[in-house]
């Protein structure tokens, strides 16, 4: 009887775990974090551009 309901409280568990990430919601934010990353990497490109350009004056 506890094997059982081990099982269930598994088949339970793993789907949740699987509709909660595959929600659009959490699809939503992580594009949103893709984006971000995105924008930080051109934000340091841009920046060092700007300190090298300092340098050179």
């Amino acid at each position: 009887m506890e094997l059982l309901a081990l099982q269930v409280a598994i088949t339970v568990f793993l789907i949740a775990y699987q509709k909660y990430f595959n929600s659009p919601f959490n699809k939503e934010l992580a594009e949103k974090k893709k984006d971000l990353f995105k924008e930080q990497k051109k934000l340091k490109q841009r920046l060092e551009k700007i300190e090298q350009d300092l340098k050179n004056l």
